[in-house]
């Protein structure tokens, strides 16, 4: 069974990790780390190469796929964009398209003799933002070192970042300020600095739940 994970950038390193933790399987025939990595998951590399690798992945019939893209500024578009593509070169019909499910917040399109269709938009398929949204999301509400950050970042006497990298900022000074500084998100995860048990987290597990046949 081929299944296949397009994600704009860097995102499954972070994802593989909270999957790890919370101890969902991997999906069917690639619970090989390597495996996961390289064939499993697709780095399109931007957002602009996403949909070009969904559709030659639909057009082979891979039985499972599954997108995360970030929102930025606006999921309702990045929704219009995927459902656009979808309709304009016919992989679903528009009744497949009304019949889609909402699972933990994504979405799921499915035909008879189609590929199921899973789309994330990062954090949560209607803020504004993306995977450091997400994230974000995680750190526990007691932290002392995140309203820090904020108050940081909000006074920096000259900000050389866009504002829409504001909270790319954030949580990577966050991160700089932890016992290991400035750890990856994906050891970051493993180390525990991040709250797993949060709905955030349980409604994209059951999305992907969802979108993949997983190991039993």
């Amino acid at each position: 069974m081929e299944q296949r994970l397009i994600v704009e950038g860097n995102d499954a390193i972070a994802l593989a990790n909270i999957f790890q933790k919370i101890n969902l399987k991997p999906p069917q025939g690639y619970n090989n780390a390597h495996k996961f990595q390289k064939e499993f998951v697709v780095n399109a590399q931007g957002i602009d190469n996403v949909t070009t690798h969904l559709g030659a992945l639909l057009k082979k019939n891979i039985n499972n796929i599954g997108v995360v893209l970030d929102a930025d500024e606006d999921a309702g578009i990045r929704k219009a964009q995927v459902l656009n593509f979808l309709l304009a070169n016919n992989f679903y019909t528009i009744t497949e398209i009304e019949a889609a499910k909402i699972i933990g917040g994504g979405t799921l399109y499915s035909g008879s003799q189609k590929s199921t269709l899973g789309v994330w938009i990062m954090p949560d398929n209607n803020a504004p933002g993306y995977l450091e949204h997400f994230l974000g999301n995680l750190i526990r509400g007691n932290d002392a070192l995140w309203p820090y950050a904020n108050d940081v970042i909000s006074k920096l006497p000259e900000q050389k970042f866009s504002e829409v990298k504001t909270q790319k900022a954030l949580l990577h000074s966050w991160l700089a300020w932890q016992k290991t500084p400035g750890m990856p998100f994906g050891q970051a995860i493993q180390a525990g600095y991040f709250d797993l048990n949060n709905t955030s987290v349980s409604d994209f597990a059951k999305w992907f739940s969802a979108t993949f046949k997983l190991e039993q």
